[in-house]
């Protein structure tokens, strides 16, 4: 699978095939690349690089970056803090476009009653923490990044609290992460593994209209994979590794101790933050919940040690 997706990158460059997707193929190229992160493997990150530079440019050039909200943000980050983009190298519009994405957005007014529920709790628990210990200390709501808007943070400390709903990690329910409506970003990788493909999906834009992929159709299907013992190991992927074969970097590698598996989007954010030099406080929803009361302040207290 290493090989053939490589390979794949290696081919759109080479056919200047970038330039031609649409604009949600060039959406879904970009935040698959995001996702991911930069390879270990310096071709491998450069082949990264090329694609994100060419496909970012094309995007931000058609002028609808501005409908897309935080996520452009979020790809605009990765391309500048993880591989070293600039606004220099894009087209004169995308690069106006690209230096835009990267400034810090004004501070809403927000109050803690704007906050869901579990954050409210952790909020107070929060604040009754810093009380204690650091009373110079205070929780910034909606605190505004180049990166993204973080729900609860301690500026002081420099402090990201990311609280983790269920549609937050792989475990939760399926419309946390799946868009059928064709609207947004598109279906992200892990949604291939349970479920087939939409129409217009970079994955698929090419043989959408194929019957018998799967041998249902027609006797057989039209594709022989070779043996897997006869394929070639490119020295940079490992089956035994415990990251991706890919030698990508893995997401959510420097965990505060939370048992759960983030959903791309989250990490992604708490990836770039901690580019930015922000701490991260992993909370997800299972650990909060199994707290007593009494619990809740020694917990955040722990954390923020």
């Amino acid at each position: 699978i290493s090989q053939v997706l490589v390979r794949s990158m290696k081919a759109l460059p080479i056919a200047q095939a970038v330039q031609a997707l649409t604009e949600r193929s060039l959406r879904q190229l970009m935040l698959g690349i995001a996702f991911s992160g930069p390879s270990r493997e310096a071709g491998v990150q450069e082949l990264q690089r090329s694609l994100m530079w060419q496909s970012i440019d094309s995007w931000l050039s058609l002028g609808t970056w501005d409908s897309a909200g935080d996520t452009a943000r979020l790809v605009a980050n990765c391309a500048a803090l993880e591989f070293g983009l600039t606004s220099e190298d894009m087209s004169t519009e995308a690069g106006i476009a690209f230096a835009t994405l990267q400034q810090v957005p004004e501070a809403a007014s927000t109050q803690p009653g704007d906050l869901q529920s579990l954050e409210q709790n952790i909020h107070e628990a929060l604040h009754q923490v810093l009380q204690n210990h650091n009373k110079d200390a205070e929780i910034s709501i909606m605190h505004p990044t180049p990166v993204c808007e973080i729900s609860l943070a301690i500026p002081l400390l420099k402090v990201a609290v990311m609280v983790g709903s269920p549609e937050d990690f792989f475990r939760g329910p399926r419309e946390a992460w799946a868009d059928d409506s064709g609207i947004g970003w598109g279906r992200m990788a892990e949604n291939e593994l349970d479920h087939p493909a939409l129409h217009g999906d970079f994955i698929f834009s090419q043989v959408d209209d194929m019957d018998g992929l799967d041998g249902r159709e027609g006797g057989g299907s039209r594709f022989e994979v070779e043996p897997i013992e006869t394929l070639e190991t490119d020295s940079w992927s490992s089956s035994s590794s415990s990251s991706s074969s890919l030698g990508l970097s893995t997401w959510d590698s420097e965990r505060s101790g939370s048992s759960g598996e983030w959903q791309r989007l989250p990490a992604l954010r708490m990836r770039l933050l901690r580019q930015l030099g922000w701490k991260i406080l992993e909370i997800p929803y299972f650990e909060w919940r199994s707290l007593l009361r009494s619990e809740e302040q020694s917990f955040l207290n722990r954390l923020l040690q």
